[in-house]
Parts: C-alpha cells; sequence; structure tokens
C-alpha cells in the first residue's frame, strides 16, 4: 500500500482502518514519520512567512527602548519596570522581576522581556516562549533583531528537523498510550485486538487530527484551542476507527479463544 493510499484511508472513513491491521508497525510509523516531516515544513514555512511581517514591527517598536541589553543569558536596563513600549503598535514590554504573567490578555500581539526568558505572542496567543541563554549580547536595537531574522532564515532546515522530531515523538508517545489503555481495558472481550493491531489504528489515527491543526496555524485561526481541537479528532478517530475494525474481527471459537 503506497502513502497516498494510506493518507486517504487514514482521513476517509473509519472502516478503511481494517486495512492498517495487515500491515507491519513499521510501515505505520515510516506513514506517520514522513507526515510528520510533511507538516513541519508546512508549519515552519508559515513560521517564516509571518516572521517577515513581525520582524519589521519589532524593529520600530525597538527604537523607542531608552536601553536593553543581553548580557551572559540575561536581559539587562535601568528602565523602571515593567516598562512598556510602543503599546498604540506592537508592545514590547519589559519585566525583569516577572511581574507581568499574561500580556497576551492586554495586547493582541507583542514581546514580553522577563529576566532571563522572551515570550512571544500573536492575536492573543502565545507563540514562542524561548530563553535568552544563547542569545547574542548586545544591545537591543533594529540591528538585533535583523540578524536574529537572518539567523532564523539559517536555521530553517534546523527548525524543520526539530518539529519533525516533535511531532513524529510525541505522536508515537500517544498511540502507545491509548493502545496500552484500550488493550488494558478490553482484555476481557472476545473477539478483541492485539497490541500491534490497536497500535496501527491509533497511529494511523493521528492522521486527521494533525492535518486539521496544521491547516488551522497555517490558515492563521488561532481563535479555537488547538490543543483541544487535536486531542477531540484524534479521540473520535480512535473510538470509531477502533468500533468499525473490531466489526470485522474474526469471531472466537467455540473453546472461547479469539
Amino acid at each position: 500500500m503506497n502513502y497516498l493510499r494510506m493518507f486517504w484511508a487514514a482521513c476517509g472513513g473509519f472502516r478503511s482502518y481494517r486495512l492498517f491491521l495487515g500491515l507491519s508497525n513499521w510501515t505505520a510509523l515510516g506513514f506517520w514519520s514522513l507526515f510528520g516531516l510533511a507538516c513541519s515544513i508546512a508549519i515552519i514555512i508559515t513560521l517564516l512567512h509571518q516572521s517577515e511581517h513581525v520582524f519589521p514591527e519589532i524593529q520600530r517598536a525597538a527604537k523607542t527602548i531608552p536601553h536593553l541589553r543581553i548580557e551572559q543569558g540575561r536581559a539587562v536596563s535601568n528602565l523602571p519596570l515593567p516598562y512598556y513600549a510602543n503599546t498604540n503598535s506592537f508592545p514590547i514590554i519589559i519585566d525583569l522581576k516577572n511581574t507581568v504573567t499574561e500580556p497576551h490578555k492586554l495586547f493582541a500581539r507583542g514581546i514580553l522581556i522577563h529576566e532571563q526568558d522572551l515570550l512571544l505572542w500573536l492575536n492573543h496567543q502565545p507563540l514562542l516562549n524561548m530563553k535568552l541563554k544563547g542569545y547574542p549580547e548586545g544591545d537591543i536595537n533594529p540591528a538585533y533583531f535583523e540578524n536574529l531574522r537572518k539567523a532564523l532564515r539559517q536555521g530553517a532546515p534546523l527548525l524543520v528537523f526539530l518539529g519533525w522530531l516533535f511531532i513524529t515523538t510525541s505522536g508515537v508517545i500517544q498511540a502507545i498510550f491509548f493502545s496500552g489503555l484500550t488493550c488494558f481495558l478490553e482484555r476481557a472481550m472476545k473477539p478483541r485486538f492485539s497490541f500491534s493491531q490497536l497500535f496501527r489504528i491509533a497511529t494511523f489515527s493521528l492522521t486527521p487530527s494533525t492535518l486539521i491543526v496544521t491547516v488551522y496555524f497555517c490558515l492563521d485561526i488561532t481563535e479555537l484551542d488547538l490543543r483541544v481541537i487535536f486531542l477531540g479528532v484524534y479521540c473520535f478517530f480512535l473510538v470509531m476507527a477502533t468500533s468499525a475494525c473490531r466489526n470485522g474481527l474474526p469471531p472466537p471459537s467455540e473453546d472461547g479463544k479469539a
């Protein structure tokens, strides 16, 4: 079975999951790995596209900050804190004492700089929360952010790899967890699935939920909680696909064995 057919079967209907019962676990993992790579590429391209619009605004906002430096992975400033800059357009909040905790509720977008980390949010949703350790030292000004933008472009392949690693690993862990849980709950049922069969169903059930969340993210639909959508769609497909595949299992023999 080729990958395109597996993708169509994973998203096309619950009965089509019966096709996956005869596949190997390695085939399921190979499909999920390739699909995770495609989603990672789409997400990173979207982030780079968004950064092309965000960085110019950040550079303009940086002009309004009188004094701020990065030294040894820490933000240093002699400004009265918390300091709010450029609040009419793209706010930058300097809060080295960590008194501001939910700036995305105050402004639609902006940057919050704590002593050791930085938070970027868009459309009232946190987007990136990064430690300042490892950032180049120097004054925070438009040139500093221009250098960061160039570094982001150059690091795109690494970001794709890290995104792929996160998507693939978290998906496999989730599939193993739900497979083990389902196997435990139905241990007295006849007929019942083997762990490998449940693992394949759980792995391919990741496809629709991941696809929906990736499309929503790329279309910048942030009014909804993507984590809730992912978990809801995944559980729905997992339960319905398991039920549809159960109807295709052979009945137990007369001696009680499946």
